[in-house]
């Protein structure tokens, strides 16, 4: 907690007292809400004193912001303190206070406070003194209590293990478990070539010699045209998880109760004169919550930004149209199609992701790492929960190399594209006729969690139909073979178009891509 707007030292003092001296009551009556799901959850891994004290001390801290709310550092009185302290302790402690802040904090739980409840059991707890004489609102001394505690338990060694503690945290261990990385010589060289031919910038004004940019540090974020993020994806990306995100929902839907939303329920008259009647979807709908909030006026758009402790510009961000990654990663099966006019940054999205990935293998081309590199990596880790080795196939390339019809010719099946991918993973490695090396890198796409990511760029640029049609009919037996592979396949929009009319397109999920905005 920051001290540093606080000009007594006797006021903290008085404070942490306060807090500490009621902490141990209610933080008791939150411990036995939480030990049905503590015990079945952790009975061999975590001591019940160590757990309660943990408890205890990450209450206190909910209880010491509780009260810097409610009083005023120049006039705050030791009377006045211990006035709001007895009133917040006995409250807390009360069973059904406790059983609501315990499910702030129980395992795999996604819970909101009930403010109704709340309420009257604190009104309960002090008769004569209502829940709206407080001197701030009561919902939001309930949630200032709420987030200091989650976010303080999440600190508590005792709890980590039986709390969610949230998506920053996360990231750092996925960090620290991209195994398998334990790669021999041969593939850290592939990794190298990778990374290289997957940075390279062809800038035509640059001096031959003269070091370019790589890609990763120019590298303009797209997005999939008509994909609104959900309430679920947006919060993902806010990293609200758990209690915060439940609160982020109600505070929302209050926010549009306080202040009417007359977009959502008043008819707007259109210039033709034809009136249209627009949706009020509720906050948390997976379908609408994102253009109710796209359609809010800037102070209360900033209000909710405050009240979610985001930037404006975090939660802008936020309600942006999904990535392909995030697009991809909303797939039941891990496939997709990605669309897009010429110059829209398909095939450079798969240089991207190769770049990225091949980084993330080797830990020296990740010291100079940008903000935007790490953040986009750190989305990569989040979706596919582990490391995998990118592949990246110019299908034209491929098509080329198809052998003809025959006896030995190819013949539409999966067995084609992995000896391409072999074909490409040999070549970058220079590697050649290694059969045990072969059967090592095929392993790597089987089971339920393969550690490839195959990504085949430009379809329509295989313009033989012949070799075009054994070239999907590849795809598709290998999707079938190997349904856990991650692939993408990458499309110009007509071409793409054109093969869905005659019905020879692939059967899998397609995204647009956004035109690029300068």
């Amino acid at each position: 907690m920051a001290w540093d707007s606080f000009t007594s030292e006797d006021f903290q003092q008085l404070v942490i007292s306060a807090a500490a001296e009621y902490a141990g009551m209610a933080g008791g009556a939150i411990f036995a809400a939480a030990r049905g799901w503590l015990d079945a959850r952790n009975a061999q891994q975590q001591q019940r004193a160590a757990v309660r004290g943990a408890i205890e001390r990450a209450l206190q801290e909910a209880l010491q912001d509780a009260l810097l709310l409610l009083v005023d550092d120049d006039g705050a009185s030791k009377e006045i303190i211990e006035h709001y302290a007895a009133m917040l302790g006995p409250w807390l402690a009360r069973p059904a206070v406790a059983q609501q802040y315990a499910g702030l904090i129980a395992p795999g739980r996604t819970t909101d406070l009930d403010m109704d409840l709340l309420r009257d059991e604190f009104e309960a707890a002090n008769p004569g003194f209502g829940a709206d004489d407080l001197g701030q609102p009561f919902a939001t001394v309930a949630d200032t209590i709420g987030e200091a505690f989650v976010t303080s338990a999440a600190w508590e060694g005792d709890l980590q293990d039986v709390i969610a503690i949230g998506e920053q945290r996360r990231m750092g261990a996925l960090l620290e478990r991209m195994a398998p990385l334990d790669l021999d010589e041969l593939g850290q060289h592939y990794l190298n070539r990778v990374y290289g031919e997957c940075n390279a910038l062809p800038l035509a004004d640059v001096e031959k010699g003269r070091t370019q940019p790589r890609l990763q540090r120019v590298f303009v974020d797209v997005r999939v045209r008509d994909a609104v993020p959900s309430y679920a994806q947006a919060m993902a990306r806010l990293g609200l998880f758990g209690y915060r995100r439940a609160r982020a929902g109600r505070l929302v839907r209050e926010t549009r109760a306080t202040h009417g939303d007359e977009r959502g329920r008043m008819t707007q008259v259109l210039r033709r004169g034809r009136e249209m009647e627009v949706d009020a979807a509720p906050a948390d709908d997976e379908s609408g919550w994102t253009p109710t909030m796209r359609q809010m006026d800037d102070e209360t758009f900033a209000k909710l930004a405050a009240a979610f402790s985001v930037e404006v510009d975090e939660l802008r961000r936020a309600l942006e149209n999904l990535t392909p990654l995030e697009v991809l990663a909303a797939q039941p099966a891990p496939r997709l199609v990605l669309l897009g006019d010429p110059g829209s940054g398909k095939s450079t999205l798969t240089r991207r992701w190769a770049g990225l990935l091949a980084a993330l293998g080797q830990p020296a081309q990740r010291k100079d790492w940008t903000d935007d590199e790490q953040l986009a990596a750190s989305e990569m880790l989040r979706v596919f929960d582990r490391w995998l080795l990118p592949v990246r196939v110019v299908l034209s390339q491929w098509a080329q190399r198809l052998p003809d019809n025959g006896p030995a010719g190819a013949t539409g099946c999966a067995g084609d594209l992995a000896a391409e991918c072999w074909h490409v993973w040999s070549r970058i490695a220079d590697l050649h006729g290694d059969s045990a090396a072969r059967q090592h890198f095929l392993n790597k796409l089987v089971g339920d969690r393969p550690a490839v990511l195959l990504l085949l760029d430009g379809l329509d640029e295989v313009t033989d139909p012949a070799r075009r049609t054994t070239l999907l009919q590849a795809v598709r037996d290998f999707a079938v073979t190997y349904p856990n592979v991650p692939v993408v396949v990458t499309s110009r929009v007509r071409p793409y178009a054109a093969l869905q009319r005659q019905g020879d397109a692939l059967d899998w999920p397609a995204a647009t891509l956004d035109k690029l905005t300068p």
